[in-house]
């Protein structure tokens, strides 16, 4: 994957948490369909640098090549 796409995919990720922290329905619901939490333990909003590693495992889980493949764009597309 060339820099500049993964570049666009975290600055779309970072945003799509902060949408989903401010309450966008569609940005929450994309990270509940990967059964991401948005939320620390301690109730603090999640960075994407936090998120990554959650979401990379699971996409891991996901035995099925397309379902990972989809969902793993969900969290990196533009949340209206």
């Amino acid at each position: 994957v060339e820099q500049d796409t993964m570049d666009k995919s975290l600055a779309k990720l970072t945003q799509n948490l902060g949408k989903a922290a401010g309450g966008n329905e569609k940005a929450k619901k994309m990270f509940e369909e990967l059964g991401i939490s948005l939320k620390n333990t301690d109730g603090s909003f999640k960075s994407a640098g936090q998120a990554i590693p959650e979401i990379a495992e699971k996409l891991k889980s996901i035995a099925n090549p397309a379902e990972r493949a989809a969902r793993s764009t969900m969290a990196a597309r533009p949340a209206v």
